[in-house]
């Protein structure tokens, strides 16, 4: 089973091609082409509903159907990848000074508060300053407690 999609920069659906070359059935493959009805679904919040108001229950394969919120995540944490390379490494942050706690932070592994990652990423974040050039992050101590 495979499905392919083919996404802009604003995470819509352009193209999306379902084959199912071995599946429980003869009769599986008889609705891939129900996934070209996701073709103009932007990836967004939101994104697995609308899937499933298309494609779910008896209007798809409940298999290719759940690989949709893989695909979701994969592409998104790709599209980052691919506009963080074009501004030549720098992170959303340079030039414009702080910016809120992403979402992100505390959500896998890599994302963990004192990572790396998010130390380079998001050095000044959510209440948490940069102590040294390593990944150790501590709270920010006001001024007002004299510390």
């Amino acid at each position: 089973m495979r499905l392919t999609l083919t996404i802009d920069r604003d995470m819509v659906i352009h193209d999306i091609t379902a084959c199912i070359q071995a599946g429980p059935t003869q009769y599986c493959p008889e609705i891939e082409s129900a996934y070209a009805g996701l073709k103009g679904l932007q990836i967004r919040g939101g994104f697995r509903q609308q899937a499933r108001a298309i494609v779910g229950g008896v209007k798809g394969c409940t298999h290719l159907t759940e690989l949709l919120g893989p695909m979701a995540t994969t592409a998104m944490q790709s599209t980052m990848a691919i506009m963080r390379a074009e501004r030549n490494g720098r992170r959303p942050m340079d030039g414009d000074g702080p910016m809120p706690r992403p979402a992100l932070i505390g959500s896998c592994h890599t994302y963990r508060m004192g990572s790396p990652a998010v130390d380079y990423l998001w050095p000044v974040s959510a209440g948490y300053r940069r102590t040294s050039k390593t990944a150790r992050l501590t709270p920010e101590r006001s001024p007002s407690h004299g510390r």
